[in-house]
């Protein structure tokens, strides 16, 4: 009061403004301040922690398993060896010819009458524009036109070959992504996940197309049982809708969650039809052709509006086949989209007549069929094989692993809060299930167990290296980001997890390419082999045209071994372009290792210092913005179709 009465009512309401607006200003600095040293230090290039000071022969110095009987380290005949020596050694330990590191030769191959001339073309692959030259010795008539060779029925047929993953079914196994238990007992198919999601057989669905087929006769090799289009809802929601009618020609887990991923932020239900159920892998033609004579195709077309193909191209040779049908009757009408994921030609015998169907259907560019693939590497091979590529999309994948689970939490307040901070809320959500052990130690997945083939964890176990090893049925990025990090050794160009634990943070640990490529030709990486010889063909075909013919045969293998092996100087490590583990774009969100010792030093730098580029927070904030661009180009294609608006 006395106060009041001194200085007035009317100078202590202004003393009260000024007070208020000094503390506005001084506020608003702080925060200026605090988001300036933020950006700041945000724009900071992330360094590596220094290595340990110790001398390098003591860094690989783990303690072996008492009950481990194999060599390692401290055998006596590896003692002093060096690292390229010792894998040499390892990789004779187990020897077979059609193991042992030389050129994959497959019957994916051209006719010796050159049936793969064609003309000039661009390859258009992320803005680059890489002209390469075809058509040597190919026959023309009076207008330009490419004659075809005439064709002889009596030709000699090629020798009979096991498809690699016929005979040995570890590659295509190793595609498991494992949402589920640790049971070897559990039911593996591909709609097991019905049991747990009651009602889900949606009444309103066509499951099961019945139709009379045309064809007598004894059924075709590789089919199974195709007298009815049997279709299955994946995971339906009942708030969503069932139109455009879209069936998922896959079976593949991880597929089926990255489409879930895209249609469940479109609110569509989809129906699933497993090939596995129709046929083996690599249809044949006589296949093809028995399912659109009998009918098949035109059932399944008339319950789709949308067709779309995913991991195994041939699966859906028929609906292909039928699009260059006379009979336009016969012809299918959906919109049909190829996801091209795992190799275009995998496992076909008959590539001869696949490759013309592929050219043909370039060529015609039906305005019903769409062309996909969610890594570079699918259209290089593409027209390494046949020789011309359709217009292809580069369409990543979502990194989608649990879709009901991360929709509902992105509704809620919380999470959005703890995005928008930067936060890796996915992990915040699964913390209680991390221990101090599992925290500090690095994991992988189990290789295929085989007898006759060498596998890259007997290398782990070699040099006593304590890496947690997890089933196959890992359950999904989650049940790796209570580790320190995961170990992966690419086994073929492009894998569902590998975009799936970007999107979720896990920090991944590769080796460098001149590592993998020593895992492969020493024998020590025998799921590589394969993917190897094709990513470094497809290299050389677009980067380096001149080198590529005269290094391999037009059934693509090498002219000359030696040859082959010297041919690092023109083209080094381009064969990187096309597999996204060495891609520029994903480098922030992956480490790698030139050699086991530098593992080594992953493994034993601490938790809190490993994981120096910061993947845990970066890698979903990254993605974040891929799988934006991923969900817009879906609804792009979507609204060509004239789905949506």
């Amino acid at each position: 009061m006395l106060l009041t009465s001194f200085l007035g009512r009317r100078t202590i309401r202004c003393l009260r403004a000024v007070v208020s607006v000094a503390a506005s200003v001084v506020l608003l600095a702080a925060i200026l301040l605090l988001l300036a040293s933020f950006s700041a230090s945000a724009n900071i290039t992330p360094t590596p922690p220094q290595l340990h000071t110790r001398n390098s022969s003591d860094r690989i110095n783990f303690q072996c398993r008492a009950d481990f009987k194999g060599p390692t380290y401290k055998t006596k005949e590896y003692t002093g060896l060096s690292e390229d020596k010792i894998l040499q050694k390892m990789g004779d330990r187990v020897f077979a010819s059609e193991t042992k590191w030389i050129a994959f030769k497959d019957q994916n191959e051209f006719s010796n009458n050159n049936q793969n001339g064609l003309q000039r073309r661009s390859v258009h692959m992320d803005a680059r524009d890489v002209q390469v030259q075809h058509g040597e010795g190919v026959k023309k008539d009076a207008g330009g036109a490419i004659v075809p060779p005439p064709k002889n029925d009596n030709a000699p047929q090629p020798p009979k070959w096991i498809p690699f993953g016929v005979e040995h079914p570890e590659e295509k196994a190793m595609e498991w992504h494992g949402f589920g238990s640790q049971d070897e007992k559990e039911d593996n198919s591909e709609n097991s996940w019905q049991k747990n999601f009651p009602g889900s057989e949606a009444s309103d669905f066509n499951r099961d197309v019945a139709f009379t087929p045309q064809i007598a006769g004894p059924q075709p090799s590789k089919l199974k049982n195709h007298s009815a289009v049997v279709l299955e809802p994946f995971k339906n929601d009942p708030s969503f809708s069932n139109h455009p009618r879209i069936t998922y020609f896959n079976g593949h887990r991880g597929c089926n969650e990255n489409l879930r991923g895209v249609l469940a932020r479109l609110k569509i239900n989809f129906n699933v039809l497993d090939p596995r159920k129709l046929t083996d892998y690599g249809m044949l033609e006589k296949d093809a052709r028995t399912l659109i004579d009998s009918g098949w195709v035109k059932a399944l077309c008339q319950v789709s509006d949308v067709i779309i193909i995913a991991d195994t191209v041939p699966d859906a040779r028929a609906i292909l086949l039928s699009l260059l049908e006379k009979d336009e009757s016969k012809r299918c009408r959906s919109n049909i989209i190829i996801e091209m994921t795992n190799r275009f030609d995998w496992m076909v015998g008959d590539s001869v007549p696949y490759y013309n169907m592929l050219r043909k259907l370039t060529n015609l560019a039906p305005k019903n069929l769409f062309w996909t693939a969610n890594n570079p590497f699918e259209a290089a091979f593409f027209e390494n094989r046949v020789g011309i590529v359709p217009n292809v999309t580069l369409l990543r994948s979502m990194g989608a692993w649990d879709v009901d689970s991360q929709v509902k939490i992105q509704k809620t307040l919380v999470s959005r809060f703890l995005e928008a901070t930067g936060l890796n809320w996915q992990e915040l959500r699964w913390r209680k299930q991390i221990d101090e052990k599992s925290k500090e130690s690095l994991c992988t997945i189990e290789d295929i167990e085989t007898k006759e083939r060498s596998k890259v964890g007997d290398l782990f176990d070699f040099f006593c290296m304590p890496i947690v090893p997890l089933s196959k049925r890992y359950g999904g990025p989650v049940g790796l980001l209570k580790f320190k990090g995961f170990v992966h050794v690419p086994y073929q160009a492009s894998v569902m997890k590998f975009y799936e634990n970007v999107a979720m943070g896990v920090p991944q640990i590769i080796p460098t390419p001149r590592l993998l490529r020593a895992l492969g030709k020493t024998n020590n990486h025998h799921l590589f082999m394969t993917w190897l010889d094709k990513l470094e063909e497809a290299s050389l075909f677009l980067y380096n045209p001149v080198w590529h013919k005269r290094v391999y045969n037009s059934n693509h293998s090498p002219k000359d071994r030696t040859d082959w092996d010297n041919i690092d100087a023109p083209y080094y490590a381009t064969w990187t372009e096309l597999a996204d583990f060495y891609r520029k774009e994903f480098e922030p969100f992956v480490y790698q290792f030139d050699s086991f010792e530098e593992l080594a030093e992953l493994i034993q730098r601490p938790a809190h210092i490993f994981d120096w580029k910061n993947v845990r927070v970066e890698g979903p904030k990254y993605y974040a913005k891929v799988r934006r661009q991923s969900l817009n180009t879906w609804k792009s294609l979507f609204r060509e179709m004239g789905y949506i608006k």
